[in-house]
C-alpha cells in the first residue's frame, strides 16, 4: 500500500475518533449519556468528553415550554364543548424524563387532556363557568402528581376559553333529517 494512502486512511481514522469523543452541550439542555443502551452520566452545559462509538448522548431541553390545547369534551347534561388550556411544563430530572416513560411531551399531553374531559363531564354546562378555577386546580394537581414522578414539573394550568361545539348540534340535527 501506498504510505500517502495510509497516512490519509489513519489521519482520517483519528479525524473521526476525535469527533466523536466530543460532545457539546448547549445552554438549557441537560446532556444524558448512555453507554451501550444504559444509563451512564448527566452532562451540563459546556464540553465533554465521551468515549467514542460506546457513548450516546440525548439532549434534553430543560427550559419551560408553553403548550396550549383544544380540548374537546361532553358536559354532564351531554352538551359538547371545547375548552381551551394552556399550560407550561419543564424537565427538571432529564434521566427521570427519558426512562421513565418512552414519550415524556405526549404523556403529559394525554393526561391532561383526558383529566379535563373527566373534570368536565361532572359539570353541567350552566354550571361550568362558575367552576372553571376548580376544574383547573383539580387537573393541575392530578397532572401535576403523575408529572413529577416523570421528572418534570407542571407549571400554571390555565382555561382559557370554553365555548359550546355547535358543529356537533349542526351534524346531529342534520343527520336525523
Amino acid at each position: 500500500m501506498n504510505p500517502i494512502v495510509a497516512l490519509i486512511v489513519i489521519v482520517g481514522w483519528l479525524v473521526l475518533l476525535g469527533w466523536r469523543s466530543v460532545a457539546v452541550v448547549q445552554a438549557g439542555m441537560a446532556g444524558v449519556v448512555a453507554r451501550l443502551g444504559r444509563f451512564h452520566a448527566m452532562h451540563q452545559p459546556g464540553l465533554h468528553f465521551i468515549v467514542p462509538f460506546l457513548d450516546r448522548v440525548t439532549m434534553v431541553s430543560m427550559t419551560q415550554q408553553r403548550v396550549a390545547e383544544r380540548i374537546d369534551a361532553t358536559t354532564k347534561d351531554d352538551v359538547p364543548v371545547t375548552v381551551d388550556a394552556n399550560f407550561f411544563r419543564q424537565v427538571v430530572d432529564a434521566r427521570l424524563a427519558l426512562y421513565s416513560i418512552s414519550n415524556y411531551a405526549l404523556a403529559v399531553d394525554l393526561v391532561v387532556r383526558e383529566s379535563v374531559r373527566d373534570a368536565v363531564s361532572e359539570i353541567t354546562l350552566d354550571e361550568l363557568p362558575a367552576r372553571l378555577p376548580s376544574v383547573a386546580a383539580s387537573v393541575e394537581t392530578e397532572v401535576g402528581r403523575l408529572a413529577q414522578k416523570w421528572g418534570l414539573l407542571l407549571g400554571r394550568f390555565e382555561i382559557a376559553a370554553v365555548r359550546r361545539n355547535d358543529d356537533a348540534d349542526t351534524a346531529d340535527s342534520t343527520r336525523y333529517r
